[in-house]
């Protein structure tokens, strides 16, 4: 239920800007709406880094909770003075640090028992795609101001079942000592196997503690390995690779590439609104696309199959996208 309702609202951040361009005052400029479409991910950037120390030092749950509160200032900033770009901006920024991926897909992992964790691991990527598609639709039929205030009251919702009805991260427990609530946590999640869970903690608490204890001269010449660097500058290339495949740049500005493209195949002959009308749906259909994608994913990850064959065939659909965008 958390992973879920997290991804649907990281979704709704980073689709949120293709329903609010078309609408914004046209006294803004190309530049001001291109800052508003990706300023976000400056948020994101900082918050990732502050997000990871605060939730080691309250938990996954306090973090995911505290941070849920700049998501909403974001929201609200940009509904209270969405006339003033640099408000707007301000607004996308508490936007972009309030997101968190990073500890919701880790709260998630740690709630999740060890039979589980394959299967519903890709529910936060799933769930992210619905809350891209869910704002495109939603835009469709109301105007971004009630959008907003729909996900407002979806962010206060989730806060209300994270504090009342979700337990702290069994394995955060344990770092902190309290196998006791650990045992607890343990409970409430119904999970079958509670003591075989918990010397799994303990088992992954000790190999931890151990890891830190080595010198950093030492983790810095295990770093220097070529199974340890090579991994690292791999994966960070596939990262900056998708994000120049123009991923994301679809995501922002979904509404308006297809108004774009629709107005220029009707010339003068339709209007101006079924342009807009055709550009929505085109972009949910796009969303929906995302899902499916997501959704295989997560079952093919499942089914055992390479991890490396699901990274080739991703890596050539960028490619493919690439070149003929």
């Amino acid at each position: 239920m958390i992973g879920g309702l997290t991804g649907i609202n990281l979704g709704a951040v980073l689709g949120f800007s293709a329903i609010l361009l078309p609408q914004l005052p046209s006294h803004m400029s190309l530049e001001d709406k291109s800052w508003i479409a990706s300023i976000c991910n400056v948020g994101q950037l900082f918050g990732a880094f502050a997000a990871g120390f605060v939730s080691n030092k309250v938990g996954r749950k306090n973090c995911l909770l505290l941070f849920s509160i700049p998501l909403i200032c974001g929201w609200l900033v940009i509904i209270l003075d969405h006339e003033n770009v640099t408000y707007v901006n301000i607004g996308r920024v508490l936007q972009g640090f309030g997101m968190m991926p990073s500890i919701g897909q880790v709260y998630l992992i740690e709630i999740l028992d060890t039979h589980r964790r394959e299967s519903l691991g890709g529910i936060l990527a799933i769930c992210t795609s619905v809350g891209i598609t869910l704002v495109y639709a939603l835009g469709t039929i109301l105007h971004w101001i009630t959008v907003s205030w729909i996900f407002v009251a979806l962010i206060v919702f989730q806060c209300i079942w994270l504090y009342f009805g979700t337990p702290e991260s069994p394995q955060w427990l344990m770092t902190q000592g309290l196998e006791k609530e650990a045992e607890n946590a343990l409970k409430k999640l119904q999970n079958t196997n509670i003591q075989q869970e918990l010397l799994n903690l303990k088992s992954a608490l000790k190999q931890n503690t151990e890891d830190t204890e080595i010198p950093f001269c030492s983790l810095i010449k295990e770093f220097l390995k070529p199974e340890a660097y090579k991994p690292l500058i791999f994966l960070i290339g596939l990262w900056i690779f998708q994000q120049f495949s123009g991923n994301y740049a679809v995501v922002f500005y979904a509404v308006d590439i297809f108004e774009g493209i629709e107005h220029d195949k009707m010339h003068e002959m339709e209007s101006m609104m079924k342009a807009m009308k055709q550009s929505y749906i085109a972009a949910i259909t796009v969303g929906c696309i995302r899902i499916v994608g997501s959704i295989l994913g997560a079952f093919f990850l499942q089914r055992k199959v390479s991890r490396r064959l699901l990274m080739t065939c991703s890596s050539i659909g960028n490619v493919q996208f690439l070149f003929t965008s």
